[in-house]
């Protein structure tokens, strides 16, 4: 016979469980005209950032990544970008939870020396919510990036959870034009 105590704490840590399961099958999707959800971190430079506050007031591309290949595709998404359109402000997320702790910081390391110093302070690493990250996307394949564009009102006008291809990156550009 189970005493009653073994019996409340079962039945709390079921209760925590399932509701821990249902507000992970309730994160809304990512969609066009929604305003994007804010997301906030510390930059490869130590400074704090929490997006969409610090675009602002403008335009901007963020681009998500949750594995060293999605990494790859957001380098080409950034490069292209960077080289059309300097003046478009580009942040990027990169997930590491799934990372085991004790090569965490090898990881940070090699993303840092990898990249321009002018982007490490619009870069977030995150430790937590990749598992939310991915249900708003809607993702299926972690190897490559998701790209936001986001109004300068915070508003998503361009989603894309597919890797870089000359077709999706036109289709981009089109996109930021029309902000403009």
């Amino acid at each position: 016979m189970l005493q009653r105590g073994r019996i409340v704490s079962w039945s709390a840590s079921l209760f925590l469980f399932c509701t821990h399961l249902s507000s992970q099958t309730d994160i809304p999707h990512l969609k066009y005209g929604n305003t994007m959800p804010s997301i906030a971190g510390q930059a490869l430079s130590g400074n704090w950032i929490e997006l969409p506050a610090a675009t602002q007031g403008k335009a901007a591309a963020v681009l998500f990544s949750f594995s060293r290949a999605a990494g790859h595709d957001a380098q080409n998404w950034t490069q292209h970008l960077s080289n059309d359109d300097p003046r478009l402000p580009i942040y990027t997320v990169i997930f590491l939870e799934s990372v085991p702790r004790l090569l965490r910081g090898m990881v940070i390391s090699g993303i840092k020396s990898g990249m321009p110093t002018g982007m490490q302070d619009r870069t977030i690493l995150l430790f937590r919510d990749e598992l939310s990250w991915k249900r708003r996307f809607r993702l299926s394949d972690e190897s490559h990036a998701c790209v936001i564009l986001i109004r300068p009102n915070g508003e998503i006008q361009w989603i894309s959870p597919e890797s870089f291809t000359d077709a999706r990156y036109s289709e981009l550009t089109k996109e930021i034009q029309a902000l403009k």
